[in-house]
């Protein structure tokens, strides 16, 4: 038995799709549905602004960013 995770979403009509379900075609399967909590669901989404800060602050620390374009500029024309 192989198995398969696909995150998607069931459509107002009680449909979904499963991404590149052609290379299942003409075979049997067994679909399972995990409902995710709203927590879940939150996660996955865009992360927030603190977690984004968190992981980005102080990612150039001693370093000037329009130096770094005045000399990538001016090695790119010169």
């Amino acid at each position: 038995m192989e198995a398969y995770k696909f995150d998607t979403t069931v459509l107002q009509d009680g449909t979904f799709r499963i991404p590149e379900c052609a290379r299942f075609a003409n075979r049997s399967v067994e679909v399972f549905v995990v409902l995710k909590t709203p927590e879940e669901q939150r996660q996955e989404s865009s992360p927030s602004i603190e977690d984004f800060l968190k992981k980005w602050t102080g990612f150039l620390e001693d370093v000037d960013p329009d130096d770094l374009k005045y000399r990538y500029l001016q090695e790119k024309y010169t």
